[in-house]
């Protein structure tokens, strides 16, 4: 959402706080385009969908910790 902790912050930015195990293979933006392995550089956006390969574990904590209100999916399946 627009109102994100993450709004505003690089993925570079992302993994310098300990979050290392998180892989962001590809971004949504909120007009529907995506970006494939975006780099360290790339700055997070209101509205955008990241995409990410992680310990099936690590991705409610990292959503915990930034308080995401969506609803996460992962091999399939809602968390």
């Amino acid at each position: 959402p627009a109102d994100s902790q993450l709004t505003g912050t690089t993925l570079g930015e992302l993994e310098i706080q300990g979050n290392r195990g998180i892989l962001v293979v590809a971004v949504r933006g909120q007009n529907g385009a995506i970006t494939m392995n975006p780099g360290p550089a790339y700055c997070i956006c209101g509205g955008d969908t990241l995409i990410l390969m992680a310990h099936q574990g690590d991705i409610p904590q990292l959503a915990r910790l930034y308080r995401l209100k969506r609803t996460l999916r992962y091999r399939g399946a809602r968390a």
